[in-house]
């Protein structure tokens, strides 16, 4: 800076003494203003085309002491330098993202803002029969014509859905989206084939295993019973054990039977066709049973009934999620315990909710309990407490899969000694 500050003065200054040796001062001072411009822009040039060439020259060319345009130059130079290593660095980081999802056996799809596909790996290509450069820049919704991939994109909370694949009828894909960037997604889907067919082969064997066990407990429960109505021709010995037989066989009854339900509602591709469901008289009968069958143990019940509020649905099902929950929250809820019942609507949906201050439920097995055969620990004085229920370890596997094919989704939320609450919330679209 001090260099050019110099040569400025310098140049100037033996302008003024030249231009006033021959009487034309302000002439010369801008013949010289003039020519040091055009010497700067010509600089200015020389370092912009400098700046573009892919191999740059010695930004130090012009001497050990650089003035500020051969700084500005070195600055330019190093920065585009500094920019090609960063883009380098970028496009092989790109390439290797690209050869890791090449040998990954999901397909990926990323979108736009507006839905329309802009990058996709081989494995879309195989698997979705996506086309590229074709489909590049076209809609998803255009590509691959599913309603439910409508209801993918248009989800507030990350769900898995289930698509026949487009190329093959016979394999089932598992999709699922993701946000990232400004409002962009990233589809993800995997081939669940053998999944689904290992579940339907499990699902046929517990079916056929529980069919083949309906006959022979039928039998067993009814000889029970034959000798439990003559018991002055039996041993008084012999009554607690044929007492505990009933109850042993009664339970491996009601075991089968939702064994099977739990099957039928799981494997069953024809629905019903949906009626309107009174559900506050629903929510009467499973609460007039639960305070029979939690004897000796009392509870308090509140209720928020909307009475003139109808739900569509299947009236059976319907019953199996609300009496479930509703005998789920007497079950372990302690003597005293308060259980409030709640069936209302609001702008997201009809919603059926039971409260109550029992034992609760932890973290870890929160995500577990609408598992089949899934059962909380419970301590021996909550086992004593328990009355009369018939804990099969189905009960919300039952609720889960009858929400489901209700159009409804099922919410548990819980604390370890403060309680739990249930909700089942159906769609205001399916009940408008």
């Amino acid at each position: 800076m001090k260099n050019d500050i110099k040569r400025i003065i310098f140049i100037y200054f033996f302008s003024l003494i030249f231009g006033y040796f021959i009487g034309a001062v302000s002439l010369v001072l801008l013949a010289v203003s003039l020519a040091y411009i055009f010497y700067l822009h010509k600089r200015t040039q020389s370092i912009l085309d400098s700046s573009k060439r892919k191999a740059f020259p010695d930004p130090y060319f012009h001497g050990n002491q650089p003035d500020i345009l051969q700084q500005l130059e070195s600055t330019l130079v190093k920065l585009r330098l500094k920019d090609q290593s960063r883009k380098k660095k970028i496009r092989s980081l790109l390439k290797e993202f690209r050869e890791a999802t090449k040998a990954l056996p999901y397909s990926i799809i990323a979108l736009d803002y507006q839905d329309c596909i802009t990058w996709t790996n081989k494995t879309a290509l195989k698997q979705l029969g996506i086309k590229t450069p074709d489909d590049i820049g076209m809609r998803i919704t255009n590509v691959l014509r599913d309603p439910k991939i409508i209801e993918l994109l248009d989800q507030k909370e990350i769900e898995n859905i289930k698509v026949k694949s487009p190329l093959d009828s016979e394999k089932i894909l598992e999709f699922s989206c993701l946000l990232y960037g400004q409002n962009n997604k990233l589809i993800v889907a995997r081939d669940i084939t053998n999944l689904e067919m290992a579940e339907n082969m499990r699902a046929a064997f517990v079916a056929n295993v529980s069919h083949e066990l309906r006959s022979p407990i039928t039998i067993f429960k009814g000889y029970i019973e034959g000798l439990n109505r003559r018991q002055e021709e039996i041993p008084k010995s012999w009554s607690t054990p044929m007492k505990e037989m009933a109850e042993q066989a009664e339970k491996m009854s009601q075991l089968v039977d939702e064994l099977l339900l739990l099957s039928k509602l799981q494997t069953e591709t024809t629905i019903e066709s949906h009626s309107k469901v009174n559900v506050p008289v629903l929510i009467n009968q499973s609460v007039a049973r639960a305070k029979k069958l939690s004897s000796p143990k009392k509870h308090f019940y509140s209720f928020e009934i909307s009475d003139s509020l109808i739900v569509n649905g299947i009236e059976k099902e319907i019953y199996i999620i609300i009496s479930n929950i509703i005998f789920n929250a007497a079950r372990y809820t302690r003597n005293n315990g308060v259980i409030e019942i709640k069936w209302f609507a609001n702008e997201q949906g009809i919603h059926f909710q039971v409260k109550d201050n029992g034992v609760g439920i932890s973290k870890e097995n929160l995500p577990r309990v609408t598992e089949r055969f899934f059962r909380v620990d419970s301590s021996k004085s909550d086992e004593k407490e328990a009355g009369k229920f018939n804990n099969t370890g189905l009960g919300l596997a039952l609720v889960k899969h009858s929400a489901i094919r209700n159009n409804a989704t099922l919410k548990i939320e819980s604390k370890i000694n403060e309680g739990s609450i249930f909700t089942v919330s159906f769609s205001p679209s399916k009940n408008g």
